[in-house]
């Protein structure tokens, strides 16, 4: 029989916890402009693209082919929402049913992530855990406007 002291295992759990990175970041769906979904981490927006970690992979994707961003429904997303585009200017779904007209300029913290937004009023900084979707641009199958 194999005996393996408490100190061992503690050892051996402190080496593989701080041997795996933590992940700072919240799970969402990036809406491409070509109609695919990526579901992932959101990490970072950097000045040219987004981090998302997929499957434990970094994955980057520039800000240019990236049409929305979906925190709570998988990439499904109300044709009630994409008509407030108007003329497709930026949107923001918050969870509680408001919305804003803004444009997203950083991404930054933990998880929450923080977002920060220039909006009509100026600037604005929520929590993702504040925000529903984020409507940047169209993209192909985009339900249509009701």
């Amino acid at each position: 029989m194999i005996r393996i002291s408490v100190r061992t295992v503690v050892l051996v759990v402190l080496l593989v916890a701080f041997a795996v990175p933590a992940v700072a970041g919240v799970r969402a769906t990036l809406i491409l402009t070509s109609g695919e979904r990526i579901r992932g981490v959101l990490v970072d927006m950097g000045g040219a693209d987004f981090t998302m970690m997929e499957g434990g992979n970094e994955v980057r994707f520039p800000i240019n082919q990236v049409a929305a961003i979906d925190f709570v429904s998988g990439g499904q997303v109300p044709a009630a929402e994409v008509a407030k585009m108007q003329g497709g200017r930026a949107v923001v779904f918050q969870r509680s049913g408001d919305f804003f007209y803004g444009r997203l300029v950083d991404i930054g913290g933990d998880n929450p992530i923080r977002l920060q937004f220039n909006s009509e009023d100026g600037p604005l900084e929520m929590n993702s855990n504040e925000v529903a979707r984020i409507y940047m641009r169209r993209w192909d199958g985009m339900p249509a406007a009701r």
